[in-house]
C-alpha cells in the first residue's frame, strides 16, 4: 500500500494511517444517505 506521497508504508506504519480518510468518506456518505 502507498500513502498520499506515493511511498510504500513501512512495517512501523501500517495502512491504519489511511483509516481516518476512509472513515471521513463513510461519514460523508452516511450524511447523504440517512
Amino acid at each position: 500500500m502507498r500513502d498520499r506521497r506515493g511511498h510504500r508504508h513501512r512495517l512501523s506504519r501500517p495502512a491504519r494511517a489511511e483509516e481516518p480518510a476512509d472513515l471521513r468518506q463513510l461519514r460523508r456518505d452516511a450524511r447523504l444517505v440517512p
